[in-house]
């Protein structure tokens, strides 16, 4: 059996109290790519993407991830912070 993914670019954020949280990091497994991973903007490696968000240390919340592309459905998750 063989799967095909479309590879698409992702743009993510943190986007609740900036100073709540912050991304930290994105990767998607390419061992090709050389986007930083500092970056927000990370395409799709089969069908995959990585975002690292953490917490600011003594600052207790919720924090909400966003990711959006062109051409799909933009996707949130809301995460505890404590």
């Amino acid at each position: 059996m063989m799967f095909l993914y479309r590879n698409f670019a992702l743009f993510l954020q943190s986007i609740s109290n900036k100073h709540l949280n912050e991304l930290v990091a994105t990767d998607n497994g390419d061992p090709t790519s050389f986007t930083p991973f500092q970056s927000a903007e990370r395409e799709s490696f089969n069908g995959l993407a990585l975002a690292i968000v953490r917490g600011k240390e003594g600052i207790a919340g919720k924090m909400q991830v966003k990711v959006s592309g062109a051409g799909l459905e933009s996707a949130s998750i809301e995460i505890e912070v404590k």
